[in-house]
């Protein structure tokens, strides 16, 4: 990651690796943000490092003027990490943080000292923010979220908040609003994608006309297997999601006033009871399953009891827990029942049926 440093310091072999080093603990700070930099493993891990380069430079005979302070400096930080990991009266006082600016400037190297560790500080909180803003570029894109929030992110992690949020727009998906909310981990510097609202957006045209509240749904980060982008819009447009939760389909949707309502209904046990063209052939099939597991409806052939076929639009509600058909000219049918299946042969069509599709859902191609 390119820093802007000062010339001395860029041709300074030492201070260069002691950078390196603050960069390389900022990464692991970010990847695991519960490891601070005064944890007593980072401590051990950044004193051991010291310590070889130290090692390394020591009996070097072309050290520069630069190099042999910051030589020095490098011994005066593994004493004061030796006092954080071995502590005792004596080094607590030596190490005091006035006492040790007293014996620096007595030594005339209070003003190095402060520039060496304020250089450090900055490329190693430089590196954690772009750290930090490729991981949760990675965590909205595995979320659904693929417009990349990269600028946004940069300037207001910089602003080292406590929290924020950000309005996420798709300019291909004008229908529905998503505001991102992020929060600052205890004790770190790292931010976490917390939370997201996703909102049903209306024309000035439709806000005249409709009065109602707008339908919006929270989704903390924090759940098991958070909603996706695509199913939070599939429930403010007053469409299903549906999942497979231990070994069972869990429909959800949102009620009138907007709250998420649940149910468990097997929509293979469901189709079972009728006879579709579509069975025969596996690609239509799947993509059948797949458009009613969104909440669509969508075009299928019924063969009935005189092995006739018809056209029918069908879309699974599972709030009826049934299907709904309807037929060429719009209106509402009901298709006669085949014999029901044994539930044995209704589990292997779902494990069957239902588990490819899914796997394509959870790559990001529909609820």
């Amino acid at each position: 990651m390119p820093v802007n440093m000062p010339d001395n310091l860029s041709r300074d072999r030492i201070m260069n690796a002691l950078l390196d080093e603050s960069e390389q603990e900022a990464r692991v700070r970010v990847r695991q943000p519960t490891t601070g930099a005064a944890d007593n493993q980072a401590v051990q891990l950044r004193r051991a490092q010291y310590q070889n380069i130290l090692d390394g430079y020591v009996k070097k005979k072309d050290l520069t003027a630069d190099e042999s302070r910051s030589l020095r400096f490098v011994r005066g930080q593994i004493g004061e990490m030796t006092a954080k990991l071995y502590p005792t009266t004596w080094n607590k006082i030596r190490y005091w943080k006035p006492v040790k600016f007293l014996v620096n400037w007595i030594r005339g190297r209070a003003s190095k000292t402060n520039a060496y560790s304020r250089q450090i500080e900055a490329v190693g909180k430089q590196t954690a923010q772009v750290e930090n803003v490729k991981a949760l570029q990675e965590t909205l894109h595995n979320q659904g979220f693929n417009v990349s929030m990269e600028g946004p992110l940069s300037r207001w992690i910089a602003h080292e908040l406590p929290a924020f949020h950000l309005e996420y727009y798709d300019p291909d998906n004008r229908k529905t609003q998503y505001t991102l909310f992020f929060k600052k981990i205890p004790g770190t510097d790292t931010y976490a994608f917390t939370q997201y609202n996703a909102e049903a957006l209306r024309s000035a045209e439709q806000s005249m006309r409709d009065r109602t509240p707008l339908v919006r749904e929270e989704v903390s980060m924090l759940e098991t297997n958070p909603y996706t982008a695509k199913e939070a819009e599939n429930l403010v447009h007053q469409q299903p999601v549906s999942r497979m939760q231990a070994g069972q389909e869990r429909w959800a949707w949102l009620d009138q006033h907007g709250h998420r309502q649940q149910t468990t209904v097997s929509l293979v046990a469901k189709m079972a009871q009728y006879l579709f063209d579509e069975q025969q052939i596996p690609v239509k099939w799947e993509s059948l399953l797949a458009a009613l597991r969104s909440g669509n409806t969508k075009e299928a052939t019924l063969i009935g009891p005189d092995k006739k076929t018809e056209k029918v639009t069908v879309q699974f509600d599972p709030i009826q827990q049934d299907l709904v058909f309807t037929n060429k000219a719009g209106q509402a049918i009901q298709p006669p029942k085949k014999h029901q299946l044994p539930a044995a042969t209704i589990r292997m069509m779902e494990q069957a049926l239902y588990e490819k599709p899914a796997q394509r859902v959870s790559q990001g191609r529909g609820v």
